[in-house]
């Protein structure tokens, strides 16, 4: 063996030697401790140069454009959009917390229903979910929330 290395750090020169056989293995000098404690600067551009690789300069479909098509969770909507009269009928807390749990909760009963389309087909889409499994949902989760807020 070599005079001042172990066994171990011979076996890692042998190893590094047959993997790389072409580079030559340099010792790299020790770096400061400060060195390893500040964050390298990113490159200003690097993000902006990477967003134009992956999307060629695209810009974003207006979700409001008729001429573009959309991927929705009907479901959700239909949720959303019924939960103001499911809130009349019951006496609860209508706070914030409490309306995004109901929410949270009719949504976990009723299975999704994704759809591709313009807002205008989602809208009739939206229309033509049945009413009674939302409302359904809805009641019980209104008095899951109501029974124990979280508030």
């Amino acid at each position: 063996m070599a005079k001042g290395k172990t066994r171990k750090e011979l076996d890692k020169d042998l190893m590094y030697s047959k993997l790389m056989p072409s580079i030559p293995r340099t010792e790299e000098p020790e770096q400061s401790e400060a060195a390893y404690m500040s964050p390298p600067e990113p490159d200003s551009g690097s993000l902006s140069l990477l967003r134009s690789k992956l999307f060629g300069d695209q810009e974003r479909p207006d979700p409001m454009d008729d001429r573009q098509t959309v991927l929705v969770n009907i479901v959700e909507d239909a949720v959303v959009e019924r939960l103001d009269d499911a809130f009349s009928k019951f006496n609860c807390c209508r706070c914030d917390r409490c309306r995004k749990d109901v929410v949270a909760l009719a949504l976990n009963r009723l299975p999704p229903q994704y759809q591709v389309g313009t807002p205008a087909q989602l809208a009739q889409a939206r229309r033509e979910l049945s009413g009674r499994e939302i409302s359904a949902a809805l009641v019980q989760a209104i008095l899951k929330v109501r029974s124990s807020p979280r508030h």
